[in-house]
């Protein structure tokens, strides 16, 4: 079926909604205007009555159906972006965290506070892989975002637009990282740069190895893991007395 079509139409193949749009609306009132007035021209009085009742019992009940697609597609709208918003205040509210590096892959900050910020950024395997956790999560949410306000909420890319600017930043490299891992992206392709209106650092970090760089910098420095103690042998030694 043809996509453009189904648009039209006012189906959401990828929501499984369907919204009735204004023309359907005015061409169903139209036509309703002109079966009435082909009755009121081809009956008598009594069967016009009948026929003016019937039709205004199927009148209700269009504009009932229309009301009820109406407000269910509303009601939809308002939930997904509920959920986008919680998913928002969730993230920040991590990054906010007493002691968390989190919040330096967000804010701009001076050089000197730049060096501080990657040395904590780096500082372990374990902050790293949070960070880089952080990072894809706040990507996934663009995604889902601009998918919403493409189907749904065209105001709500405004609501993103801080949220891609610190994504197009991507300071450390950690985004580009997510990408070359997770997608398979290069500096020369990858579906996410539509989502971003400058994607040339992400193309500059992706070509530049950026997030190998830190990582290979800083690792010397991390705390060595304990090692396992060696298992104790149950055996007597050889040669031993029973």
């Amino acid at each position: 079926m043809n996509s453009d079509l189904v648009t039209s139409l006012g189906l959401d193949l990828s929501s499984g909604t369907f919204t009735l749009p204004a023309w359907v609306a005015g061409v169903a009132a139209v036509l309703f205007v002109i079966v009435l007035l082909v009755a009121i021209l081809r009956t008598s009085l009594s069967d016009l009555t009948g026929a003016v009742l019937r039709l205004g019992v199927l009148a209700v009940v269009v504009v009932g159906a229309w009301l009820w697609f109406d407000h269910t597609t509303e009601s939809r709208r308002a939930e997904e972006r509920r959920a986008l918003d919680a998913r928002a205040l969730a993230l920040t509210a991590r990054a906010l965290e007493t002691g968390s590096p989190l919040a330096c892959l967000d804010a701009v900050v001076g050089d000197n506070v730049e060096g501080a910020c990657e040395r904590s950024v780096f500082a372990s395997p374990e902050a790293v892989a949070a960070a880089a956790s952080y990072i894809e999560a706040r990507m996934a949410l663009l995604s889902e975002g601009h998918d919403f306000a493409a189907r749904r909420d065209p105001s709500y890319d405004a609501v993103l637009a801080s949220l891609r600017r610190a994504i197009e930043d991507d300071r450390f490299g950690l985004a580009a990282q997510v990408l070359a891992s997770r997608d398979g992206c290069t500096a020369e392709t990858c579906d996410f740069f539509a989502l971003v209106n400058e994607p040339a650092r992400l193309r500059a970090n992706l070509k530049d190895g950026t997030y190998d760089t830190l990582v290979a910098r800083y690792a010397a420095s991390w705390p060595l893991r304990p090692r396992a103690p060696a298992a104790l042998s149950s055996a007597p030694p050889a040669g031993g007395s029973p």
